[in-house]
This record gives C-alpha cells, structure tokens and sequence, in this order.
C-alpha cells in the first residue's frame, strides 16, 4: 500500500512513497492541505475556498478538474466522495502527516516555524483567511504545549527547559 505523507509544519510537499509529488498547479496543492488539516470538506466548502471569486457553476467545475488532475498526478485514488456531497482522503491509503503527529504526541522537533510556511494563493482571499485562521490556531496551540511542556521540564531538565524557551520565545509574536 503506498504512503503519502504530508510536510506542513514547515514550507509544505507532498510525497509518494517517499518521492515528492509536484502537482500543476498550487489550488490542487491547497485543497490536499485542507484535506490533511481538516480530513473532510464538502464539495461546495473546497470551491468556495478555492474558487470564491467565481460564481458556483465555474467553481465547481474547477473542483471537478482539479480532482481529475490529483488523481492522475498521484495514478490512484487519493481523494475519495464517500457522500456524493463530501470529499476526504481515502482511508484505504496509508498516510504520514506531521500536522497530525504533532498534535497526537506534542513532537516540538517537527514544528520550527508557521504552519504552511510560504504557501499561498493568488485570488484566492478565502483559502488566505482560512490558512491564515489555521495557523493562528495552530501557533497558539503549540504555544500553549510549549509552555505546559516548559513547566514540566523547569528544575528537572535544564536544557531542554532552556530549547524549549528558545522556540516560544521565536514563535510568540
């Protein structure tokens, strides 16, 4: 069974079986972030994010397109419509998501900077105020770990104490 793995807790890439996956263009590499962040989106939700500026008709058809065009980037099946009306990322694929990890085992080793670093969409103002929602959440929420992480380790752990202020004291605006 092959393993994609999703890298966004840094500049994000999309790989296949370890081989980084270029797709053609950057709404396709969105709606697969979406998709690792959220795990479901309605069909209407993805056109929405990525197409707001079009009307609905256009919209969804650059979503139908786009999933056309990730299927035959990736040569399987990666987005799957359990619902006519819902998309997800097919559960019979293996997958390795840092985003995921993190959140699941407080790994701060695979966080160093914002969540999607660099990524962003021209024309695209509610994918930008979705991502920019997400990594507010997310950096107050690593923040939160650190510190609580931070608390366990004072008078025990010197060093790690010590690492551990660097990286709040470099991700707290």
């Amino acid at each position: 069974m092959p393993t994609v793995s999703f890298q966004l807790l840094q500049t994000p890439r999309i790989l296949l079986d370890g081989q980084q996956i270029l797709l053609p263009f950057k709404k396709a590499e969105a709606l697969l972030y979406c998709l690792a962040i959220k795990k479901t989106v309605s069909r209407e939700q993805a056109a929405n994010l990525l197409w707001d500026a079009d009307d609905s008709q256009v919209a969804k058809k650059n979503l139908r397109h786009t999933l056309y065009t990730i299927k035959k980037t990736f040569d399987l099946e990666l987005i799957v419509s359990p619902k006519k009306y819902l998309l997800t990322l097919n559960p019979e694929l293996s997958y390795d998501i840092d985003y995921d990890r993190f959140m699941q085992n407080h790994d701060f080793s695979l966080c160093d900077g914002e969540l999607m670093q660099g990524f962003g969409l021209k024309n695209a103002d509610a994918f930008e105020n979705w991502l920019d929602m997400e990594r507010t959440e997310f950096r107050e929420y690593y923040l939160h770990q650190l510190y609580d992480r931070m608390i366990q380790t004072s008078g025990k752990d010197v060093s790690e104490t010590e690492s551990l202020f660097a990286k709040y004291i470099k991700n707290d605006p």
